[in-house]
């Protein structure tokens, strides 16, 4: 959990330690002279939601000439998932600021100021990449999303082909039918008993 970040050139050769920190999905610029991460700083599920503590994550670079660490974003709860934009100033992430995952746009140049670039509110984003026009991808309610600069998030259109030969799951409304139930003791959770089956 608490991993370091290592280098080993791709015709293979010596590992090197870049970062002593822990620094998740690094990513560097287009001259490879500095990263972005963002950090760990104890235990906490990368699926939790919601959360404000001590341990929830933030955005930082590191120059790799100078040595030197800039904590990008300060923002209570997560941010995570950095990106650097095509001009080596603008940076994309994940952002709980609007109270669920989003992708915010920000810069080196004024870390302090950040704009969501989505406004999603049902469920996360998650997964957040850019391709080298600044198109972004992500992940959303268990799609996959493409946004162009300038413009709102589109759906990829992904079609799975099945054979049939395996039930498909399917959210069936459970509003009425139950055959038992039975409260629990703090009141706040139920379980019941719905065409048979116990949930």
């Amino acid at each position: 959990m608490m991993d370091e970040l290592y280098r080993v050139p791709v015709t293979g050769g010596r590992v090197v330690q870049v970062l002593p920190v822990p620094a998740r999905d690094a990513a560097l610029d287009s001259t490879g002279d500095k990263l972005i991460y963002h950090d760990i700083k104890g235990y906490e599920s990368d699926w939790r939601k919601h959360h404000t503590s001590a341990v929830t994550r933030d955005i930082w670079t590191y120059d790799l000439k100078t040595g030197k660490y800039a904590q990008l974003t300060r923002f209570p709860g997560e941010d995570r998932d950095p990106v650097f934009g095509a001009n080596d100033d603008a940076f994309y992430y994940l952002s709980e600021q609007s109270g669920s995952f989003n992708v915010y746009q920000s810069a080196l140049s004024d870390p302090s100021r950040s704009v969501p670039l989505t406004r999603f509110s049902r469920h996360p984003v998650r997964f957040l990449t850019r391709a080298r026009d600044n198109t972004l991808c992500f992940g959303y309610d268990g799609e996959i999303y493409t946004l162009r600069p300038g413009g709102e998030p589109q759906k990829v259109a992904i079609r799975i082909a099945v054979d049939g030969r395996a039930s498909l799951d399917r959210i069936v409304p459970v509003n009425d039918g139950f055959t038992e139930m039975t409260l629990a003791p703090g009141g706040k959770e139920f379980a019941y008993v719905f065409r048979g089956r116990s949930s």
